[in-house]
C-alpha cells in the first residue's frame, strides 16, 4: 500500500476515534489500496500486492469496492487480459486463503493514452469478515505485456446489512492456469466435485457464487469442434447433496453493448462468460432448499460434456472461482434502497445511455422481508424544486426493479447544480425501517443544443437488413423510423422540429454496427446529424456519430433551449401525474391509453402505457386468434416496456393490455 495513504488513514483514525465510535448509519469510511499501480509483465505469477489496514471493528450496511482501470505513461495495451482483485485471508503467518472479490477483462485499448480511466464498482458486502484488520490485497494481472494501471479503494458504509453472514466457504479455485476443459484424461468434473461444507446450525439461506470465464480457441471443426473454451456456449450445474439446484450457460451475449467502445480488437464477438472491457459474469445459485443447516453438505459442479483433442494455441480452460455463503434471516421487515441512478449519470458503466435530457431512471432494491408493491419517490436537482412520484413494483427480498420518473419539459435540469437526488420516502404506504439507504445522488452532464432545422443522414453497409433506427421527441412523437433498409444506400431525412428533448437511436441485430474492421461486409457505413445544405439562418453544425458502435448507439439533444438555462419564459407550474399515490391507488383524471412503436415492428416492440397501475395482463394474438405472447407486468401509471417479438412470423397482430382501470387494444404490423 502507498505509505502516504497508510499514514493519512492512521492519522484520521487517531484524531477522530471518538467520532468513529459514534458513527451513524450511512457514514462512510474510505480505505485505499492500489493507487495507479503499473500493471506490467514481469513473469508469472503476475501478483501486485498491497498491505491494507481495514477497520478492525464495526458493522456495515454495504461495502463497495472501486476498481479503476487506467493507462500508464506509455499508453494502454491493445490486448484483452483477465484481471482480478483478491483478498488474502491469513491462515498462518506465511500461508493465505486467496479469495477473489471481482474479475474484469481489460479492453482492447491500443487507442487509449495516459490520462484515460474507466471505473467499475462491486458490492463486496458479503466479504465483510475477510475485510477486517490488516489484509493483503492482490491486483492480479493476466497480461503478457505492459499496458494498464489499477487503482482500488473501498467504501465502508455504517449500518446493518440486509442479513448477517454466518459462513463463507471457498469451494473451488482454479488459479491463474485454469481448469482444463474437454480433456478426457483430465476431466474438469474431477476438479469441481467433492467439496464439503460444515453448515452453521442457524443458517436460513445458502447461495453459491460461481465465476467462470473460458479461454483458448482454435481448430474449430477439427480437434476443437466448437472453438472452445473462449467461443463456445456450454452449461454447468450446481448439485447440493446430490440434487441439482441450478443450471446455466457460461456465455455473455452482450459484448456488442459494452460501455468501452469502440475498441481496437474483436470486442464485439460474444464470449464464454466475459466481454473485452467488461466485468466477468457472476452466477448466483440459491441452494437453500437443498442445503441442510448444522450438518455436512456436499457441493459439486458438473460441466457439459465436450471432447477436445487439440488445435488451440494453448490448452483450453475455464478460470474458475466458486464460493458458498451462509446467511441468517433478513435483519429488517420493510426496507427499500435507491440502489442506483442509471440516467442521468456520468458513471463510466452507464455511458451508453448518457448524457440525456429525458426522464431519470434508476434502480430500487428490496432489502426487507416484506414484499414491496409500491414505492413513493421524491426527486429533484440540487437547489431546485423537488417532485414526488409513486411506482408500482413487485419485489421479494433482495429483488430489484427499474423506475422511470416524470419531469417537466424544458426546465427540469435548469437553474441548479448538476446533481440529481432521488429519495424513497415510503414503501407500501409507510416509512421503512432504515432511512440512510433511501437516498442516492448522481452527477450528470448536459446534452448539446441543436437548431430546429436538421438533416439526418444514414449510409448503410452491405448488411443493411440488420439495422433499424429512429428519431423521436422524448415523451412525444416519432419523426423518423426506418427498418426496411437497402445495402449501400444513402437515407436523408430533413426536419423542422419544435423545442424539446430528442433522441436518435440506431440498432444492429448482429452487434457489429455500421462498420467493423474485421469484416469487410460491415464497412462503409456512416451517420451524421447536420443542417449543412439547408436553407436556414440557424448556426451551421455537423455531428458525426461513431460507426463502430456494436449493438446500438443512442444520442440525445435539445432544440430551442439550453439544458442548463431552460427555455426562456417557460412556466414551471408543473407536477407529475402521480399514477400510484400510495395513499390513493386511483389515477384520478387520467384516461388509460396505449402507444405501440415502432409500427411496423421487427424483433422489438415498445408498449407505452398511461393510466394503468399495478399488475396488468399483456397479450399479443395473431389475426387468426392464436396467442403469441401472454405475460403479466407491473406498471406504474406512466410506463413503457419492450416485448421480444423476434420469434413471431410477419403479419398483423393485436396487442391487448388489461388492468384494473381499463382494457386497451391496438393493432401492430410485424415484419
Amino acid at each position: 500500500m502507498n505509505k502516504n495513504y497508510v499514514f493519512i488513514f492512521l492519522l484520521i483514525a487517531l484524531c477522530f476515534t471518538p467520532n468513529l465510535l459514534t458513527a451513524a448509519p450511512g457514514d462512510t469510511t474510505r480505505v485505499f489500496s492500489h493507487n495507479e499501480t503499473h500493471w506490467r509483465f514481469r513473469g508469472y505469477p503476475q501478483t501486485f500486492l498491497d498491505t491494507v489496514q481495514f477497520p478492525e471493528e464495526g458493522t456495515y450496511s454495504k461495502i463497495i469496492m472501486y476498481y479503476v482501470l487506467g493507462c500508464p505513461q506509455n499508453g494502454c495495451s491493445e490486448w484483452d487480459y483477465k484481471t482480478n482483485i483478491e483478498v488474502w485471508d491469513p491462515i498462518t503467518d506465511s500461508t493465505f486463503q486467496r479469495v477473489e472479490l471481482a474479475r474484469v477483462i481489460t479492453p482492447y485499448a491500443g487507442n487509449k493514452n495516459y490520462g484515460w480511466f474507466h471505473e467499475y464498482r462491486f458490492d463486496v458486502t458479503d466479504y465483510a469478515d475477510l475485510l477486517k484488520g490488516e489484509r493483503i490485497i492482490n491486483a492480479y494481472y493476466g497480461g503478457f505485456q505492459d499496458g494498464f494501471s489499477i487503482t482500488v479503494y473501498f467504501d465502508f458504509i455504517e449500518g446493518t446489512p440486509p442479513r448477517d453472514i454466518l459462513g463463507f466457504h471457498q469451494l473451488y479455485r482454479s488459479g491463474g492456469g485454469g481448469f482444463k476443459y474437454g480433456f478426457q484424461n483430465d476431466p474438469i468434473n474431477a476438479k469441481t466435485s467433492g467439496a464439503t461444507v460444515e453448515a452453521n446450525s442457524q443458517t436460513k439461506a445458502a447461495f453459491v457464487k460461481h465465476t467462470a470465464t473460458g479461454h483458448g480457441f482454435g481448430n474449430a471443426g477439427g480437434g476443437n469442434p466448437d472453438n472452445c473454451a473462449e467461443f463456445c456456449r456450454k452449461w454447468f450445474n450446481v448439485n447440493v447433496n446430490g440434487t441439482e439446484r441450478y443450471r446455466e450457460y457460461i456465455w455473455d451475449d452482450g459484448c456488442g453493448a459494452e460501455a468501452n467502445f469502440p475498441q481496437t480488437g474483436t470486442w464485439i464477438y460474444n464470449r464464454a462468460g466475459w466481454c473485452p472491457g467488461g466485468e466477468a459474469q457472476e452466477h448466483y445459485a440459491d441452494v437453500t432448499t437443498a442445503f441442510s443447516a448444522g450438518t455436512t453438505n456436499t457441493i459439486d459442479l458438473n460441466w457439459q460434456n465436450y471432447v477436445y483433442t487439440g488445435g488451440s494455441s494453448f490448452d483450453i480452460h475455464y478460470w474458475v472461482e466458486t464460493q458458498l455463503f451462509e446467511y441468517d434471516s433478513p435483519n429488517f421487515n420493510l426496507d427499500v434502497e435507491v440502489e442506483n441512478i442509471l440516467v442521468p449519470n456520468t458513471f463510466d458503466r452507464y455511458s451508453r445511455d448518457n448524457p440525456t435530457c429525458g426522464n431519470p431512471k434508476g434502480v430500487v432494491r428490496n432489502i426487507g422481508a416484506e414484499k414491496v408493491t409500491s414505492v413513493r419517490l421524491s426527486y429533484g436537482l440540487e437547489g431546485n424544486e423537488n417532485y414526488e412520484y409513486s411506482a408500482a413494483t413487485d419485489l421479494e427480498f433482495l429483488q430489484r426493479d427499474t423506475f422511470e420518473l416524470q419531469i417537466p419539459p424544458h426546465n427540469f435540469y435548469s437553474g441548479a447544480g448538476s446533481v440529481l437526488t432521488v429519495n424513497a420516502i415510503s414503501a407500501n404506504g409507510r416509512a421503512d425501517d432504515q432511512q440512510h439507504n433511501n437516498e442516492n445522488s448522481a452527477v450528470f452532464e448536459s446534452v448539446v443544443q441543436h437548431p430546429g432545422d436538421i438533416m439526418l443522414r444514414i449510409t448503410t453497409n452491405n448488411r443493411a437488413n440488420e439495422n433499424w433506427y429512429y428519431l423521436r421527441q422524448i415523451g412525444g412523437d416519432t419523426m423518423i423510423y426506418r427498418d426496411d433498409l437497402q445495402n449501400q444506400t444513402n437515407y436523408f431525412d430533413t426536419l423542422s422540429i419544435e423545442p424539446g428533448c430528442y433522441e436518435f437511436y440506431i440498432y444492429d441485430e448482429a452487434g457489429d454496427g455500421l462498420n467493423f474492421w474485421a469484416d469487410n461486409t460491415v464497412q462503409g457505413g456512416n451517420m451524421r446529424l447536420t443542417n449543412l445544405g439547408l436553407d436556414t439562418d440557424d448556426p451551421i453544425f455537423l455531428e458525426n456519430f461513431p460507426v463502430e458502435f456494436g449493438t446500438f448507439f443512442r444520442y440525445t439533444f435539445t432544440v430551442g433551449y439550453d439544458m442548463k438555462d431552460g427555455k426562456p419564459g417557460y412556466s414551471d407550474d408543473w407536477q407529475p401525474d402521480d399514477p400510484l399515490a400510495v395513499e390513493d391507488d386511483l389515477l384520478d383524471g387520467v384516461s388509460p391509453a396505449m402507444r405501440l412503436y415502432p409500427n411496423p415492428a421487427k424483433d422489438r416492440l415498445t408498449v407505452d402505457l398511461e393510466g394503468l397501475s399495478g399488475e396488468v395482463l399483456v397479450r399479443v394474438t395473431g389475426i387468426d386468434g392464436k396467442l403469441a405472447v401472454d405475460q403479466k407486468r407491473g406498471v406504474s401509471g406512466f410506463d413503457a416496456f419492450d416485448l421480444d417479438i423476434s420469434s413471431l412470423s410477419a403479419g398483423i397482430y393485436i396487442v391487448t393490455v388489461k388492468g384494473e382501470r381499463g382494457y386497451l387494444t391496438e393493432k401492430v404490423v410485424i415484419q
